[in-house]
Formats: structure tokens, sequence, C-alpha cells
């Protein structure tokens, strides 16, 4: 059975539990979103133990109904697990920003307690919802050092080419003639 933990237009989340989930990093961030990069996100925002899945192997127990993949041209979908750290809380889905879409999450694996612990359970009308940061504006979207060493590489690639090209037509125009 799969327990959603999208409840209207949030998301609650309890200290300890591992949830699954359907992400989508949105264009124009997908092409550059990289597992390295959603992993420390995520950690920033209390989750540990992440591991991601490829759609075409994932687990068994999966639920057919969160396998679509939505991401687009310029999107990227991810399948992934998670266990979250910090303490129970419901966090509004205006909070997570622009940068994903939250297609799909829920309970994969709530822990056994310790006798003598208290129970798991979600506060009554859940704790106050922790902040987001902002995600940058699209003109200052940040690739990070790798991610602009690649585009240099390309850009540079792509001069080179030209460049190339230009001569290469120019002497024979010159033979031609």
């Amino acid at each position: 059975m799969t327990i959603s933990v999208l409840q209207g237009n949030a998301v609650v989340l309890v200290e300890n539990v591992i949830y699954r989930a359907r992400l989508e990093v949105v264009p124009p961030f997908g092409p550059a979103a990289t597992e390295g990069a959603v992993a420390e996100e995520l950690g920033k925002q209390g989750f540990a133990n992440i591991t991601f899945y490829d759609k075409a192997k994932l687990p068994p127990d999966w639920p057919g109904t969160e396998t679509k993949d939505e991401s687009g041209f310029m999107g990227k979908s991810y399948y992934l697990e998670g266990r979250f750290t910090l303490t129970s809380r419901t966090i509004p889905l205006s909070e997570l920003g622009t940068k994903v879409t939250l297609r799909g999450m829920w309970v994969y694996l709530v822990p056994i307690p310790l006798p003598g612990a208290p129970p798991v359970s979600v506060p009554p009308g859940g704790a106050p919802p922790i902040s987001v940061p902002e995600p940058p504006s699209a003109g200052s979207f940040d690739l990070g050092e790798r991610g602009s060493k690649i585009v240099v590489g390309w850009l540079a690639a792509a001069a080179a080419y030209w460049v190339t090209r230009r001569w290469v037509g120019r002497r024979r125009g010159r033979s031609r003639a």
C-alpha cells in the first residue's frame, strides 16, 4: 500500500521515516541537474541516505502509478528514496521553489521504535513549516564550477569549429579563382 505524504498543498514529513519520491527538475534547470546536486540540496533540507533509481530498474515494490516521466525536453525526472532526519513538520508546496516539481512522494519504511521510545507520529495540525531558500532568478542560475567548465568548453569548441569552417571556405574560394 502506498501512503502519500502530499496532503492538499503541503508535504507532511515525519522524522526518521524513509520516503520515496518522483521528482522533476524543471526547465531550464533540468539539463544541469546531477544526482550529486539533487542529493546535496535534499541533504540541506534534512534528507540522508539518498538512493537514486534508474527508471528502467525501479524496485519491484515501486508503485506502478509513480513511474511516469513528465519532465519533457529540458527537464529531468528522478526516482529516489531518502530518510528524513529533521523533526516532524509540514512544508507548504509553495516553499519548494520553482526548480522542482514533486510529482509523487510516499512513505516507504517507518522505523520500528525501540522499547520505551515515544511512538512516531505527525503532530496535530503539523509542525511549523521550514523555510526553503528562494531559487535564483532565471538570469542568475549557477551551474557550479563543473557545469561552467562544460559550458565554456562547448562554446570554445563551437567557436573553433566556426573559425575553421570560415577559414576552409576562404581557402576553397581562393583556389577556384
